[in-house]
């Protein structure tokens, strides 16, 4: 995933790689070869907070609409926009939360479905970089 951080006019890329300590070096090598590139790190899963976003319209009418809203809130997931036949639900978690979301809204119909890539960032108090560069 990209976009703004807390320092005007730069922006953060996450990306999210498994593989070989060799291929991982690779990538980390020629990201850093990028000019613009201020800083590369290597997190592992158990230091981060990371977590995907979730926009999906469900079929939902006035005799399901209720199970539906129920479903979203046992996910702590949010509906975002109501129509007549449908609703939006935005949820945010890990990918298997976000599947599991999926699986028990699947039978009321999907109709429209986008999800985010994985955003991060460290635990701890430790910035990855000064908020002054």
């Amino acid at each position: 995933s990209s976009g703004r951080t807390e320092v005007e006019g730069v922006n953060r890329f996450t990306i999210q790689v498994e593989g070989e300590d060799h291929v991982i070096e690779q990538i980390t090598k020629q990201l850093n070869k990028l000019i613009p590139v201020i800083k590369v790190s290597r997190h592992a899963p158990d230091s981060i907070v990371s977590r995907e976003l979730m926009l999906v319209k469900v079929s939902a009418d006035n005799a399901n609409r209720t199970q539906v809203v129920e479903a979203a809130n046992l996910f702590r997931a949010h509906v975002v926009d109501v129509g007549p036949e449908s609703l939006v639900i935005e949820a945010t978690g890990t990918p298997s939360k976000l599947q599991a979301l999926l699986d028990v809204l699947e039978p009321f119909g999907i109709r429209e479905l986008v999800e985010s890539s994985l955003t991060a960032v460290s635990r701890g108090p430790k910035a990855m970089y000064p908020a002054k560069l």
